[in-house]
């Protein structure tokens, strides 16, 4: 049992170096997850909740939850909190993070925003779910871990255009609580954002943009453009890099309440296992 459970482990660990945080196909949605210099940076006030399915049929494939929560707080200020739980194989991973960010106003429709973004983070090997040979299994200790970290990001924004920088994991972190021996340390990941808005008419707005994301061992960007119709309608299409090409479409209704939803056509060699992953978002906007 000794040796299976180290063998998965150290799978484990290496799924975990390969994503370890939630990938999103509306990751344009969910900026401030990796950069809280974009908190309420686009809208004055947004929530979102989304839930991905990803890689389906898959056994222990990720399945995460993303939630936020965004607004100013006078011309220059932004504040906000996320929730992630994202879940892989047999390890669970709960991070909640509170952004702040101060923008620098450059004439009337340019400006810089700097943010930081405390972070709680608990790692936990979900054992229940292993089978043990022996009752009790010594083997099968509950591994958990807690640990304090900061986000910290840059963003640049005008009337059309954003470009922002960011850094999850910026220090090593202050473990403050460690029970067990089995945890796996999360490490440090940079991120490149950015959109252009171009307007076709009065009705049509087309909006190129993506996102980089790195932790020197392991790389992966999308690009995406997405198309409104009469700022209400929205459909979108996407490419992962070596992973998936991504259909999506949603609805704000009455322009305050968003409906969408991501398609995932899987193209790496899991494609043998699994050929689709699914995303869906809900949320409100105040602009």
């Amino acid at each position: 049992m000794k040796t299976a459970l180290t063998f998965f482990l150290l799978i484990t660990s290496t799924f975990l170096n390969a994503q370890q945080s939630a990938l999103s196909a509306s990751f344009w949605n969910n900026y401030s997850h990796v950069n809280p210099a974009t908190t309420a940076l686009e809208y004055k006030m947004t929530g979102s909740l989304m839930y991905r399915n990803q890689w389906v049929g898959f056994n222990g494939a990720p399945k995460a939850v993303l939630v936020n929560f965004n607004t100013r707080l006078g011309d220059n200020h932004g504040v906000g909190a996320n929730f992630e739980n994202l879940k892989i194989g047999f390890s669970q991973i709960n991070t909640l993070s509170l952004n702040y960010n101060y923008k620098v106003k450059f004439g009337v429709d340019k400006s810089l925003s700097i943010g930081i973004a405390p972070i709680l983070k608990t790692t936990k090997l979900l054992t229940e779910l292993i089978p043990p040979t022996i009752t009790p299994d010594p083997v099968l200790s509950t591994g958990r871990t807690t640990e304090l970290n900061l986000n910290f990001g840059m963003a640049y924004a005008a009337e059309h255009l954003m470009l922002g920088i960011g850094v999850t994991q910026l220090t090593d972190g202050l473990f403050i609580n460690i029970k067990d021996s089995i945890f796996i340390h999360p490490s440090r990941e940079f991120s490149v954002i950015g959109h252009y808005k171009l307007m076709l008419g009065k009705k049509v707005e087309l909006k190129p943009q993506f996102i980089f994301r790195s932790d020197f061992i392991f790389s992966t960007f999308d690009i995406n453009l997405l198309a409104t119709l009469k700022d209400k309608y929205w459909i979108g299409a996407s490419y992962r890099k070596g992973d998936a090409l991504i259909a999506m479409l949603g609805w704000d209704v009455k322009g305050k309440y968003r409906i969408g939803y991501s398609y995932e056509r899987v193209i790496s060699k899991l494609s043998v296992v699994t050929n689709a992953s699914h995303e869906i978002n809900l949320g409100f906007i105040l602009k």
